[in-house]
Formats: C-alpha cells, sequence, structure tokens
C-alpha cells in the first residue's frame, strides 16, 4: 500500500498522486554541479561557471538554487541548504583548493531566521562569518559532513557568508 492508500507492486513509487515522478523527482534532484570531466574538461551542469582572478565564480541556475556541489580535481565540495537559498544573481565564488568560499543567501522570509547549511567535503579548521562578525568555527576531518546554522538578519534581500581557513 503506498501513502496514499494505492495498491503498489513494482515500478516507480507515487510521489504526488497525478504529478506522479516527475514533478517532485525534478525538486529533489536540483542542483547545481560543477565537475571536472576527464574528458570535456570544466563543465557546470545547472549553472554558469567562469575563471576570475578571486578563484571560480558559479551562478546556479537550477531553478531551486538549494544545492550546489564541486567535484573538482582537487577534491570535493557540497553546500545544501534547508531552507532559503543562493542568491539567483551572485556568485558562489570559491578557490581551486577551497580554502575560501563566499555565497550570498537570500530569502522571502522578512523577519529574522536561520538557514540550516549541509556542508561536506573540507578538511582542517574553517571560520564561518558573515558580513559583520564571526559566526562559528568549525574543524572538519577529510570529507566530515557537517551542519552550520546560518542567521539571515530581518528585512535583508541578501546576505553575504564566507568560509575559510
Amino acid at each position: 500500500q503506498t501513502w496514499l492508500g494505492q495498491p503498489h507492486h513494482r515500478g516507480s513509487w507515487y510521489f504526488s498522486s497525478e504529478i506522479d515522478l516527475g514533478y517532485c523527482g525534478a525538486l529533489r534532484t536540483a542542483a547545481t554541479i560543477l565537475a571536472d570531466d576527464p574528458i570535456f574538461g570544466r563543465f557546470c551542469f545547472g549553472g554558469d561557471w567562469r575563471k576570475t582572478r578571486n578563484g571560480i565564480e558559479v551562478i546556479p541556475k537550477d531553478g531551486l538554487r538549494r544545492r550546489f556541489h564541486a567535484l573538482l580535481d582537487s577534491g570535493r565540495l557540497d553546500l545544501i541548504l534547508d531552507n532559503d537559498r543562493f542568491a539567483a544573481t551572485q556568485p558562489i565564488v570559491l578557490k581551486e583548493n577551497f580554502s575560501e568560499i563566499r555565497f550570498q543567501l537570500e530569502s522571502d522570509n522578512p523577519e529574522k531566521h536561520f538557514v540550516k547549511l549541509h556542508l561536506s567535503g573540507l578538511a582542517g579548521t574553517y571560520t564561518i562569518r558573515d558580513n559583520k562578525s564571526t559566526i562559528t568555527t568549525v574543524s572538519f576531518a577529510d570529507g566530515q559532513a557537517t551542519d552550520i546554522t546560518l542567521p539571515l538578519n530581518a528585512g535583508v534581500g541578501a546576505q553575504s557568508f564566507t568560509i575559510a581557513r
């Protein structure tokens, strides 16, 4: 029996009745992925990227702007937001060795609230800052996943954050 009370024998699980897997599947898998491909070189799925003197700039365009993955020759980085999203027109900026990651978050919520960031792929001690102060310092074991709570101020359209060694 499915959660809709329908018999289920084989095949795809019913996610949302008439819409089925298509829409919900797209929402669950939407992500921006920057990858170093051994054949085609560096490519960004679900976004635009460019190399600058500040590092690699990626503008997420996957539709949700909540998941960013970097699968580079130098390592892997995963940034996943539970709520709110990366800013639509501002890049996620990262150094090739992941020593610094900068991004802006935007929200439709006008009240002060918190965003949970699931972060993995880093190694070492990093300081997480907003544009005014240090939020926390975290020591990552190699590739360890960690949840970080980021405060978003009231009435701010977009707020900047930096994760740096």
